[in-house]
């Protein structure tokens, strides 16, 4: 017999400080799911995000901030973090390095590698149900800019 109540999701969003990222961790927190955010640069980006859910009027107590980057081995997450995202099932990635004239070098160490990277550590730390990815490419329209 099937259980009918459903398994709380425990996410991981990466990218979570970003545009989409935001909205994201909001709406995941407003279903009341947890939240764990990776970020580059935790002392600025969480508590911009976490001052950012507060003005949506966004109850932000299930949501961890980490330190992390999709470009470091093991994404430069500690030992003892690992251990706390264990029981996550579900990854967010709408993460991704975007600025203008990027070499190609740049934009793959990121947006390619790092996604590599970022799967193949939570596929071997974590319990993933589902994992979705989220992101796009700025390409300079140079006819388009003129206008």
């Amino acid at each position: 017999m099937q259980n009918n109540q459903s398994v709380e999701k425990v996410a991981l969003v990466v990218g979570a400080t970003g545009f989409i990222g935001k909205f994201l961790v909001a709406r995941l927190l407003q279903s009341n799911d947890q939240v764990f955010a990776l970020c580059r640069r935790l002392d600025q980006q969480e508590p911009s995000l976490r001052m950012w859910l507060e003005k949506q009027g966004i109850n932000h107590q299930k949501l961890f901030c980490l330190q992390g980057d999709v470009t470091l081995p093991d994404l430069g997450i500690s030992v003892e973090d690992w251990k706390r995202l264990a029981e996550v099932n579900y990854l967010f990635n709408t993460s991704a390095l975007f600025a203008w004239n990027l070499s190609i070098q740049q934009a793959r160490e990121v947006n390619v590698k790092g996604l590599i990277n970022l799967l193949e550590c939570v596929n071997e730390h974590c319990q993933l149900k589902r994992a979705i990815h989220l992101s796009g490419y700025m390409l300079t329209l140079t006819q388009h800019l003129q206008d």
